[in-house]
């Protein structure tokens, strides 16, 4: 048991001395190797360290045979567009230093594309920021049900999640009537096996007045990544929906505020910060797909080929499916 092996190991060590600090981040790093919580990150803050971080999910995707960098395709995706497309930036609302963006384009006249690089869109909305969030978060809300329009595509390749409050702020758009994504289960206390029963996890009823969606693709990629696999999770679940291109990042269990859970994020102040889940998820099909993903409908991979050329394969996959 990891507990026994590593307590004396610990009490051994001198935080005085630089190599003894060194050497904990050596036993964090082999304790938590085998951990399944993607989003699980040890972010030292000791100068000795060095901003050192430890992240189990990214070093075992590293060492993948088919292992590659996350590619973003906001410039090649621009020559599909209609030229009246509209990109927002809210330098006000930050994750990690990095802005909320949000493009809004048509394809071809009859199709409509929505990006976002992240999940702060709630607080975009609401900021007083000038960089056209609120505006085109409305008009990209108000068009989803306009049958003038082929379908929709929400392209989540390359977003890394964010705030849990956007779970139901963005999804209030699309569910017309209570919908059950799952389950989750919560730490009730300190005892190592003291855990909840598993908990609905429901998205309310956010439109009043029924209409039908459009026809809705998701792009997801391999950083396809936290809020963004829940989100995309809950759509799949709403009739006509499908999912293109490859499986998720898998870090499906969500992290709420320290304050209102047993278990999650925390501080010890002057060494480290412990990035982890509040809770675990289930999905509503009975399975649990941290530390694995969630598989696309249909499978297109990454294609550095085709990219070279200036094709999104993904894409032009997506805009020949609702193009028909």
């Amino acid at each position: 048991m990891a507990y026994n092996k590593y307590k004396p190991l610990f009490r051994n060590l001198n935080i005085n001395h630089a190599d003894d600090i060194s050497l904990s981040a050596d036993y964090f790093r082999e304790i938590t190797k085998g951990l399944i919580d993607s989003h699980f990150q040890i972010v030292f803050e000791d100068s000795i360290l060095g901003g050192a971080i430890i992240f189990p999910a990214s070093d075992k995707k590293a060492k993948a045979s088919d292992f590659r960098l996350p590619f973003d395709y906001s410039t090649l995706d621009k020559k599909y567009f209609d030229a009246d497309y509209l990109q927002g930036i809210d330098e006000l609302t930050k994750i990690n230093n990095q802005s909320q963006e949000v493009v809004l384009a048509t394809i071809d006249k009859n199709i409509i594309y929505f990006h976002c690089n992240q999940f702060s869109l709630e607080r975009s909305f609401y900021s007083n920021s000038e960089g056209n969030v609120k505006l085109i978060l409305d008009k990209f809300f108000e068009r989803i049900y306009l049958n003038q329009y082929k379908g929709l595509i929400i392209d989540l390749r390359y977003n890394f999640g964010g705030d849990l409050a956007d779970l139901n702020f963005f999804l209030n758009h699309f569910v017309q009537s209570e919908l059950t994504i799952g389950f989750s289960k919560y730490k009730r206390s300190n005892g190592m096996l003291d855990y909840s029963p598993w908990i609905k996890a429901v998205i309310p009823a956010g439109k009043k007045e029924k209409r039908k969606l459009l026809p809705i693709i998701i792009l997801a990629d391999r950083f396809t990544v936290s809020t963004a696999e829940l989100i995309m999770l809950s759509l799949r679940l709403l009739p006509n929906v499908k999912i293109i291109g490859e499986t998720s990042w898998g870090a499906t269990g969500p992290i709420g505020a320290t304050n209102l859970f047993q278990a999650g994020t925390f501080k010890v102040p002057g060494y480290l910060t412990v990035y982890t889940s509040s809770a675990a998820f289930k999905y509503i099909d009975g399975r649990i797909y941290e530390g694995v993903g969630f598989p696309p409908d249909v499978s297109i991979p990454f294609s550095s080929e085709k990219i070279t050329d200036n094709i999104d394969i993904q894409l032009e996959y997506a805009i020949s499916v609702l193009g028909r």
